[in-house]
């Protein structure tokens, strides 16, 4: 069985990024940032690019989509 640091590299692989609702909807991983800090510190490096959206009540939010570092 993979443990969640692979399955979050493999699915960026496979998708080309993951969102931390992605990783919960689609991995049951509920905290991604940690994962990413972890595999951060065996070596990988990170694409982050915050996205903002409008939450159903009209507030302005935002989140990280983590994507693989090319080189």
């Amino acid at each position: 069985m993979a443990n969640q640091r692979t399955e979050v590299l493999d699915y960026i692989k496979r998708f080309g990024s993951i969102t931390r609702a992605d990783a919960f909807n689609d991995l049951g991983i509920a905290e991604l940032p940690a994962r990413i800090c972890e595999l951060k510190a065996r070596g990988h490096r990170f694409h982050e690019k915050r996205e903002t959206f409008t939450t159903r009540l009209g507030k302005k939010s935002s989140y990280i989509r983590y994507s693989l570092a090319e080189g």
